[in-house]
C-alpha cells in the first residue's frame, strides 16, 4: 500500500523510507524535495481484522470506547486505540491535539503553508517601476532573491519557476535601462 503515494512532479512511487522524516529529501527520480507523512498505520502489518475490543480491566481510546487503548497521546494524555494514534517526530498524538496544532499553527512539523518567494521577488522587481528611481536598488535585488530561493520549495501546490524568470528579466531591463542612462550621462559630459 505504500506505493500508492506518488511524487507530485514527476508521479514516481515514493519508497516507504521516506514518509515521516523531518526534513526534505529529494525524489529518487525527478529530485525534486519531499517530505511526505502518512499515518504509521499505513505500514503495519495487520494480523486481526481491526482493532482489539476492550475487556473491563482494560484502558479504552478516548474516541473509540469499545476498543482496547494502545497508546497515550504525548500532547493531552488520552489513552488512544491503534486506528487513533498518529506518531509525528517521534510523539503519539491524538486527532484533536493535531487538529488544534494545525489550527493554532503549533505543529510546525506539519507545513499547511508556505513563503511565496517567487512572487515576492516578482513583486520586488515591478512595484519599484511604478516610481522608476527605485529600480537602481531593485533591479539587483531581485536577481538577488530569485537566485537565492531558486531551489526552495515553492508551494504546497505544484507551481513552476516563471515568476522566477520572469522577475530576473525585468530587473535585467531595468538595470540595462539604468546602465544606459548612466553611460548616456557621462557622454553629455564628455561633449561639453
Amino acid at each position: 500500500m505504500a506505493a500508492a503515494l506518488q511524487c507530485g512532479k514527476c508521479q514516481t512511487a515514493i519508497p516507504g523510507g521516506y514518509f515521516n522524516l523531518d526534513h526534505l529529501t529529494p525524489c529518487p527520480k525527478c529530485s525534486s524535495d519531499l517530505q511526505v507523512f502518512a499515518f504509521p498505520a499505513m505500514f503495519r502489518r495487520v494480523e486481526h481484522a481491526g482493532p482489539v475490543a476492550a475487556e473491563e480491566s482494560d484502558a479504552a481510546c478516548f474516541y473509540h470506547l469499545d476498543n482496547r487503548a494502545a497508546a497515550e497521546c504525548a500532547s493531552c494524555g488520552r489513552f488512544l486505540c491503534t486506528v487513533c494514534e498518529v506518531e509525528i517526530g517521534g510523539e503519539v498524538l491524538c486527532p484533536g491535539c493535531i487538529h488544534a496544532g494545525v489550527t493554532s499553527r503549533k505543529l510546525v512539523r506539519l507545513e499547511n503553508r508556505r513563503v511565496l518567494h517567487d512572487n515576492i521577488t516578482l513583486a520586488v522587481a515591478l512595484v519599484p517601476m511604478l516610481l522608476i528611481s527605485p529600480t537602481i536598488i531593485s533591479a539587483p535585488m531581485t536577481i538577488f532573491l530569485a537566485l537565492r530561493f531558486w531551489k526552495s520549495p515553492l508551494s504546497i501546490v505544484k507551481r513552476s519557476k516563471i515568476r522566477f524568470v520572469l522577475a530576473i528579466v525585468i530587473a535585467m531591463v531595468q538595470i540595462a535601462f539604468w546602465a544606459f542612462v548612466i553611460y548616456m550621462a557621462f557622454m553629455a559630459r564628455g561633449v561639453k
